[in-house]
């Protein structure tokens, strides 16, 4: 495996570091994009509601948070059988944006419809106001691109990470806490923390995230995953990088999200 370090860095010991380094593979995005477009069109222009139901599912599968507009609107789907796979689907998201939207079709005339929707509300809630389990500090995105990165990319970037770990049960610092309040805030919290550190790489068509794990406030290297995405638009990339990278992050350092 290929160890990364990010200075300024403490020492870590090679065992640890070699133990713990993540690679995470390349994720072709545009292949991702055109199977999305493929169950979007389904679902929005497919004549028999069973195929609608069908994308419907699929989508919600893809855990994409870019799935969310389409099975939104699909919400007002004439046919009541897509609507309620639709309210069963938007719940995989875990995005903000599907709570609201499910809270807007609440009073759905068809029963069934009704009654799904009610759930998926019900279960997003409870994500929602879930108690943290971790408390996570993200350092500022460091950006390694060439030609530099537009802020607006990085600063994307960061808002996915940190909404991605609310939905996940973290607690999530403020930004630029300095060493000494960031220590303090630390030790009033009985969770355990950790910072993140990402880096976006992003060349021609490819872009690539880094995000490595320490622990907070001591900064102990853990480990880090990777991911590189190409084809589509660059935030449509680091849409589709950032949960699974949170969610490697959480599986292999026991975050219990």
């Amino acid at each position: 495996m290929k160890r990364r370090t990010w200075p300024p860095a403490p020492p870590v010991s090679a065992a640890l570091l070699g133990a713990l380094l993540l690679l995470w593979p390349t994720v072709a995005a545009g292949d991702g994009d055109a199977r999305s477009a493929f169950l979007v069109r389904q679902l929005t222009s497919a004549r028999d509601p069973r195929a609608r139901v069908q994308a419907a599912v699929a989508l919600g599968s893809t855990e994409d948070p870019g799935a969310v507009a389409p099975l939104c609107a699909a919400l007002s789907d004439p046919d009541p059988l897509v609507r309620a796979a639709v309210a069963r689907s938007l719940p995989s998201t875990r995005e903000a944006g599907a709570l609201e939207c499910l809270l807007g079709h609440g009073e759905d005339a068809d029963a069934l419809a009704r009654s799904d929707i009610g759930r998926a509300v019900a279960s997003l809630r409870a994500l929602r106001e879930r108690r943290p389990r971790v408390y996570v500090v993200l350092a500022p995105v460091a950006d390694a691109s060439d030609p530099p990165a537009d802020a607006a990319l990085l600063a994307s970037l960061r808002t996915r990470l940190a909404g991605r770990l609310r939905w996940m049960g973290a607690e999530v610092g403020p930004d630029e806490q300095d060493p000494s309040s960031a220590r303090d805030a630390r030790a009033r919290s009985p969770l355990r923390g950790f910072q993140l550190r990402a880096r976006l790489a992003r060349r021609g068509p490819e872009v690539a995230v880094v995000v490595a794990c320490l622990t907070f406030p001591d900064l102990e290297v853990l480990g880090e995953v990777s991911g590189r995405a190409s084809g589509g638009r660059p935030e449509d990339a680091v849409r589709a990088l950032v949960p699974r990278l949170l969610q490697d992050l959480a599986t292999t350092f026991e975050w219990n999200l």
